[in-house]
């Protein structure tokens, strides 16, 4: 396949055509994979992202941009009653989660055999990480965090008990539908973590 001028091709032309890779063949996309798809070199792709990882990782950031998750997320935290606010943002949580519960799958599948995988797992769990702290931190500040709480253990249970390896089981092994799940989830937190 002809390549394009570097001038001719976006940072962003480059992501779609990965990510309708990604969506095909999951994450044993290369780099020369995407290239070909985007009709550029390998040499572009590595000027935008530097490296397979930083490919990978600019694709997992642009399926939570494009989804708006993020943003709803932390409006969700502006919700007054607390309750309500921990409902809202796992809500809007396991809505992504059932989303991307298949590209989730591939990456925590492949994290031990690929470094990239892995690299990218990391960057997303520290993102997902940081939102469910600023939750924590909100519930602290309305004084409906319980007592004695450490945010960070508090993050790391939750994050946990939220995780696309938890749906994935209670979905396909279990049966759960979407809401069975949501509700269950969101109850854990609330009784362990909501004064």
């Amino acid at each position: 396949m002809a390549t394009k001028q570097a001038k001719g091709v976006t940072k962003t032309e480059i992501l779609n055509a990965g990510m309708a890779l990604f969506l095909s063949k999951g994450i044993k996309v290369t780099v020369k994979d995407v290239a070909d798809a985007a009709g550029v070199s390998r040499q572009m792709v590595y000027q935008y992202f530097h490296s397979r990882s930083g490919l990978l990782i600019a694709l997992a950031q642009q399926v939570d941009e494009t989804s708006g998750c993020k943003e709803q997320f932390y409006q969700a935290i502006q919700t007054a009653e607390p309750t309500q606010r921990v409902c809202a943002c796992l809500s809007i949580w396991f809505d992504y989660v059932e989303d991307i519960l298949a590209l989730a799958t591939e990456l925590i599948r492949s994290r031990p055999t690929d470094p990239d995988a892995e690299t990218t797992y990391i960057d997303r769990t520290n993102s997902i990480k940081v939102w469910l702290s600023d939750l924590f931190l909100s519930l602290e500040n309305s004084k409906a965090l319980k007592k004695n709480t450490d945010i960070n253990d508090a993050v790391d249970l939750t994050f946990t008990i939220i995780s696309p390896q938890v749906y994935d089981l209670l979905c396909n092994d279990q049966e759960w539908s979407h809401r069975k799940i949501v509700d269950h989830l969101s109850k854990i937190v609330i009784e362990t973590f909501v004064e």
